[in-house]
C-alpha cells in the first residue's frame, strides 16, 4: 500500500485537494477531521478525577507502586 500524508495550511486545503484529486494515480483524498475536533480539555468536562486520582495528585504519587507499604 502506497500513500502520502500531506500537511497544508488551512487556506490551501480546498485548492490542493481539487488539484490532487484530478491526478490519475490518486485513488482517494481523505481530509483530516482535526480542525473540527474540540481540543479544549481545561474545563474538565471529559475527565472527572476520582478520589484515588485526587489523593495521588495531593501526595505527588505517580502510581500505587510508589506508595510505601508498612
Amino acid at each position: 500500500m502506497k500513500y502520502v500524508i500531506l500537511y497544508l495550511d488551512q487556506d490551501k486545503v480546498a485548492d490542493t485537494v481539487q488539484k490532487i484529486s484530478k491526478l490519475k494515480f490518486v485513488k482517494a483524498v481523505v481530509k483530516s477531521p482535526r480542525p473540527e475536533i474540540k481540543r479544549d480539555f481545561q474545563n474538565g468536562s471529559i475527565y472527572k478525577m476520582t478520589e484515588e486520582d485526587q489523593d495521588k495528585l495531593k501526595y505527588g504519587e505517580k502510581d500505587e507502586s510508589s506508595r510505601r507499604k508498612l
